[in-house]
């Protein structure tokens, strides 16, 4: 049953802290930039509870945990790296972590553990229910309501991708089927495994004894190859013997059957042939372990070049750039989108701004990113009249430098110049969205342009004229991105699944604004303190006013008495 949680416990005479602490100690612990009082302020004590009003009865059950209290430590948890056992003890232990929690008296208990995972195990079941992911929710009415209170600009936005490692281990296709198989066989019962004919007893019986990584620690190139047609062979039996089985583990049997293998029957009806389909042209969407079915594949190349399975999270922020080193602006981060790995990052780019838009004050009149957000529909997106801000990518994706010059024609037809030759024509747009060009000295006689090579040759022309800070701005994306995910290990994190990866970067996110506002607000206390004298300046103006202000009065009050006297004096005479 749901019932709103005070925001904080109240001290009691004998358990306060306060009334055990003195001198240094207090006052640490009741600094107002100290961190704990800063988190509680903009994190604890203005979590909107009603925002999970859908995860308990209205009237039946229970009293729920303070909600507040229970997203509180799970952003601590991810914002310190903790492990679960961890988050307990410093919650059991740690004066500032209770304060930060709105815990104030020694006696004040926190969730225990068994309530801490049910609640997330809710929030899991009600998105996959609803689709409704409640912490991003939480994120964006947290971040709207600090966008306000500190006046953050956000007339200019950046965004950026950070690939994230699901917490398994590279494994080969061989050796991923039969962790499929391993995990299907576990999951029958004892009546469902009698069922199993005596033809694969014993490759299921080898596959069973020993973990993929040893069955295929033997096994040559070839063999490997010959194993896994054996495995895709005892797949198709198991999924046609369960046929119609209600599981998870049998819906990850079929999956495998479907992604991984190419099924053909035979003339006569007597047999079918599984054999492995070939994965160069299959993309990232394949499943890649069994044991994080959502994760993707990616081989991420350029500079950095990054292949892992798992997922990617985009990360939008505000970016008023810095016009004097003594005063930094606050910059907060807007919007969090966490998909599967083999989504790119051109189709986070409308989602972000029209979000970003929506808890923003102000209008957004520039976004810049990398190349990869550089598409046709962004372009369009960014000149649309609701829109109307301008598109800075700092490069493009994969693409040389243009042999031809463009230049759009009224018919909305294109003159084209070879930019060696110098020679001119037009450039008529087909029924396939493309433009065709006559080629000169070539053994066919057209060719066909896409509109994505006309709009990259007008970007990289814009790219020329960009100003400096377009530059600086986009570079600082990279300290983001570091500050959010910071705590990973390269790109692997300690998660598997969409929902939990999905809840790392919200938590890490809140995290992130939080310590940039509790640095913004000790920076601005030192640049107080390091000038003393403005209050003092104050009071003697004060002072002199009021002085000012009494001189006058009495010298007011001296002409009103002599009028006076000199009236009862006509008046005697």
């Amino acid at each position: 049953m749901y019932k709103k949680s005070a925001q904080s416990t109240p001290p009691t005479l004998f358990e306060g802290y306060t009334q055990h602490l003195s001198g240094t100690r207090l006052a640490k612990l009741e600094d107002p930039n100290g961190w704990q009082n800063c988190f509680y302020r903009e994190v604890t004590s203005r979590i909107n509870e009603d925002l999970f009003l859908p995860l308990y009865h209205h009237e039946l059950g229970r009293v729920n945990a303070s909600i507040r209290m229970l997203i509180s430590m799970m952003i601590l948890k991810d914002g310190n790296d903790w492990t679960d056992e961890q988050l307990f003890n410093e919650c059991d232990f740690n004066i500032l972590v209770q304060r930060a929690l709105g815990l104030t008296n020694f006696g004040d208990e926190i969730p225990s553990p068994a309530t801490f995972y049910n609640f997330k195990l809710a929030l899991l079941i009600y998105e996959l229910d609803s689709g409704i992911n409640l912490l991003d929710a939480l994120f964006e009415d947290l971040t709207k309501d600090q966008i306000i209170r500190y006046k953050v600009s956000g007339k200019k936005i950046r965004m950026d991708s950070k690939l994230l490692h699901s917490n398994v281990a590279k494994t080969t296709r061989l050796q991923m089927s039969l962790g499929v198989i391993r995990k299907f066989y576990s999951s029958l019962s004892d009546e469902d495994k009698a069922c199993i004919s005596y033809k694969y007893r014993d490759l299921l019986n080898n596959i069973l004894e020993k973990k993929p990584e040893q069955y295929t620690y033997g096994l040559t190139k070839d063999s490997a190859a010959e194993q896994l047609i054996k495995v895709g062979q005892l797949t198709f039996y198991l999924y046609t013997l369960f046929s119609g089985m209600q599981s998870e583990e049998y819906e990850i049997v079929g999956r495998l059957l479907k992604e991984h293998f190419d099924i053909t029957e035979s003339k006569d009806d007597t047999f079918y042939q599984v054999d492995p389909k070939n994965m160069k042209d299959q993309g990232g969407t394949p499943l890649q372990t069994v044991h994080d079915p959502q994760a993707t594949y990616r081989n991420k190349k350029g500079s950095k070049k990054q292949i892992i399975t798992g997922y990617v999270s985009n990360i939008t922020e505000t970016c008023k750039e810095v016009k004097k080193e003594e005063d930094k602006p606050l910059n907060l981060i807007t919007n969090v989108q966490t998909t599967p790995a083999s989504t790119s990052d051109d189709k986070f780019f409308p989602s972000a701004v029209s979000k970003t838009q929506a808890i923003l004050n102000d209008k957004i009149e520039a976004t810049i990113t990398d190349g990869g957000y550089n598409s046709a529909a962004n372009e369009e997106l960014s000149r649309l009249p609701e829109n109307n801000f301008k598109f800075y990518t700092t490069a493009i994706q994969g693409i040389k430098e243009s042999e031809y010059a463009y230049e759009l024609k009224e018919d909305g037809n294109y003159k084209v110049t070879d930019q060696k030759t110098g020679k001119e024509q037009i450039a008529t747009l087909q029924k396939n969205g493309k433009y065709r060009v006559k080629v000169e000295g070539k053994s066919y006689r057209y060719r066909y342009i896409p509109a994505k090579t006309i709009i990259n040759y007008f970007r990289r022309k814009e790219m020329e004229d960009y100003p400096d800070w377009v530059y600086g701005l986009r570079a600082n994306s990279e300290s983001t991105m570091h500050q959010v995910f910071c705590k990973l290990n390269g790109p692997k994190t300690k998660y598997r699944g969409l929902f939990q990866h999905q809840t790392y970067a919200l938590n890490r996110a809140i995290w992130t604004n939080f310590r940039r506002i509790n640095k913004y607000e000790r920076d601005f206390a030192k640049k107080t303190a390091n000038y003393p004298f403005f209050p003092l300046t104050a009071m003697v103006k004060a002072v002199s006013t009021t002085l000012n202000i009494t001189i006058n009065l009495l010298k007011n009050s001296q002409i009103i008495f002599g009028l006076l006297v000199g009236l009862d004096s006509r008046r005697g005479s």
